[in-house]
């Protein structure tokens, strides 16, 4: 058998190892392969995702019918409303969620015109007015009494300033009562269905809070409720939340360190002590005791107070909610920005 010589074995070699060359055509079929595998991959994803969706649709549609059905007749009832004062107008949310029985009722007596003319014939000063019929038995209960021993009552169940509430007392329609509490009041589920809350015209309870009364708390001239309309929303009036927004602001830099509480809030109360205890002076602004408490609580929230109270602010600047104050007092920051703010010198 006849030798091949090493360099022809050598070059044939590699002509083998060489790398083959790949036609035009073969490359436009794997082109074309691959274009129709990632066409097919996205279809079938589309078609899957548009089917959840739809059934997901159609789920929620099943739900949100049977609500509609079993909830048509709740639609329409009013959620607000405003009571015209010979002093100004109050505008109260109801709590039909909480006091579903009482709402209904107050609701029925407004379209009716019973509050048409209802004097308030006790007005007892941080304490409450008191709507209704003066005339019939029981009407006076015992409220007057009540705010002579105000301080023996158990603290531990409160309610704030500017609840609407009505007696618990049993009694017919027409005998429905009408109370808004001027400040906190200990132990008030004892005596009344609380029903709703004052959410614009503070201002209008605390004039009438103002009146001058005789020795029983009864208003010495005649103010009462001219009328009451319902409402299923409530408009903001954006001028006056601009303003609120403005005094906010204002107050926040009128001293080296404000809180803006409520003196119902215990945790308030807690902060408050802790800028004592550290020195500080901080000018405090209770909204529950502000004619536009609500408006302010409305514009720290916007601000980004959450929750709006105790709200602190110290140079100006929001420091942050009760739990930022307590952190920021265990890591040593809170004492450092008070004294970069002046408001303690060591």
């Amino acid at each position: 058998m006849a030798k091949i010589k090493p360099q022809a074995l050598l070059q044939q070699s590699k002509k083998k190892k060489g790398p083959s060359r790949i036609s035009v055509t073969a490359v436009a079929v794997y082109s074309l392969i691959a274009v129709v595998m990632v066409y097919f991959l996205f279809a079938t994803y589309r078609h899957w995702s548009q089917r959840s969706r739809i059934q997901g649709e159609d789920h929620l549609s099943g739900f949100e019918g049977d609500a509609l059905i079993g909830d048509s007749k709740k639609t329409d009832v009013p959620r607000y409303a405003i009571l015209k004062t010979s002093k100004g107008s109050i505008t109260v949310e109801l709590y039909k969620e909480g006091s579903p029985e009482a709402v209904d009722e107050f609701i029925d007596l407004c379209q009716r015109g019973h509050f048409k003319g209802m004097p308030f014939h006790h007005v007892i000063k941080n304490f409450v007015i008191q709507g209704g019929n003066i005339d019939r038995p029981g009407a006076t209960d015992d409220w007057t009494s009540r705010i002579k021993h105000s301080s023996q009552l158990d603290t531990s169940v409160k309610h704030e300033a500017f609840m609407l509430g009505t007696s618990k007392a049993k009694h017919d329609k027409e005998a429905f009562d009408l109370f808004i509490t001027t400040a906190p009041i200990p132990d008030l589920n004892e005596k009344l269905i609380v029903f709703g809350r004052v959410i614009r015209g503070e201002d209008v309870v605390q004039e009438i809070e103002e009146v001058d009364t005789d020795e029983h708390y009864q208003p010495k001239s005649s103010i009462g409720i001219i009328n009451v309309s319902l409402k299923q929303k409530f408009r903001v009036n954006t001028i006056q939340a601009a303003v609120e927004m403005d005094r906010v602001r204002d107050l926040a830099t009128k001293k080296a360190a404000v809180i803006f509480t409520k003196s119902s809030c215990y945790m308030c109360h807690s902060i408050k002590v802790l800028f004592y205890e550290l020195g500080a002076s901080p000018a405090i602004h209770e909204l529950d005791q502000d004619g536009s408490g609500r408006d302010m609580e409305s514009a720290l929230q916007r601000l980004g107070c959450t929750p709006s109270v105790p709200a602190v602010f110290i140079g100006g600047k929001y420091v942050g909610s009760a739990e930022d104050v307590i952190s920021q007092h265990v890591n040593g920051s809170l004492k450092q920005m008070l004294i970069d703010a002046k408001a303690i010198w060591f």
